[in-house]
């Protein structure tokens, strides 16, 4: 949008004071129109009194050194220019106005804007290193100003209505964290917890117990079967970060029996081998036709 559109100012002096002054804005698309207002980059068109047309020489080469004082535009093999000191009055008339370049050649209003259109309405001008692009660049940033500090007041709107809920879903994801890192620093030291008593139970229990355990075996009356032994066996159930607690001193026995009286007789007979400080029925259940039961050794 910002290249497409111009604004013409066409200046005819009569004398070095007198002038007339017409202000066009010019579209791409030929379109152009009157206004009263300067709102595009500009071009300014001068003729008239004090604008010379030469053809280009030697004559001409001392009007093109910059600094000579002159402002001038090449037309073909014409050079028209014009003294700079004669558009110094200009100034407070152009005030506000955002000039891109300045003509002094016999041209049409159209023809003006084609000639913006063609070798200054592009991004090769605007980024070129001149004082055509510096023009071209503050005229477009002097235009995007309003549009841009719109945008930036519409994002800050924007991010005060998102930034509480953003702010909550930030908080509720630094809990979850804290407790993901917690619950993974509690796996850690259950770990290693049971990692310790595996060990411990490794190299010091089988020595102890071993000899109790075969004591236990050879009592063991007819018609009672073994099922299974537990040394210090689980004060609670495995769970999920919770801490791995045996209980100390302790065996338990677990097997089957036909009758009530075998199992009373077995534990009578571990209590009399003197494997145990104490030896007690823990439990026994019936399952169809036999007697499950378990069996508690305190050593």
């Amino acid at each position: 949008m910002m290249l497409c559109r111009v604004n013409v100012v066409t200046i005819v002096f009569s004398d070095r004071a007198n002038y007339t002054l017409r202000l066009t804005e010019c579209r791409r698309n030929g379109l152009s129109t009157e206004v009263e207002k300067a709102m595009w980059p500009a071009v300014v068109s001068v003729g008239g009194y004090g604008v010379i047309t030469k053809q280009a020489g030697a004559e001409t080469e001392r009007v093109m050194v910059e600094g000579s004082g002159f402002v001038w535009t090449r037309q073909g093999d014409n050079i028209s220019f014009v003294r700079a000191e004669q558009l110094n009055a200009l100034g407070e008339v152009l005030e506000g106005v955002r000039i891109v370049g300045i003509r002094c050649a016999k041209e049409s209003e159209r023809e003006v804007a084609e000639w913006y259109f063609g070798e200054m309405a592009n991004l090769r001008t605007i980024l070129r290193p001149s004082a055509e692009g510096s023009a071209m660049a503050r005229a477009v940033a002097s235009r995007l100003k309003f549009p841009v500090l719109g945008a930036v007041v519409l994002a800050l709107a924007v991010n005060m209505a998102v930034a509480p809920r953003v702010r909550e879903r930030s908080e509720a994801a630094a809990v979850e964290l804290q407790a993901l890192r917690k619950s993974v620093g509690q796996a850690d030291e259950t770990s290693r917890h049971r990692r310790e008593m595996i060990a411990e139970y490794d190299t010091q229990l089988p020595r102890r117990v071993s000899v109790l355990c075969d004591r236990a075996a050879s009592v063991v009356p007819v018609g009672v079967m073994l099922t299974s032994l537990a040394v210090q066996p689980l004060s609670k159930p495995l769970g999920n970060n919770r801490k791995t607690e045996f209980t100390a001193g302790r065996i338990e026995i677990g097997g089957r029996a036909k009758i009530p009286q075998q199992v009373s007789r077995y534990v009578e007979s571990l209590a009399t081998v003197g494997i145990a400080r104490q030896v007690r029925l823990a439990s026994m259940e019936r399952d169809e036709e036999v007697f499950e039961f378990r069996i508690a050794l305190d050593i």
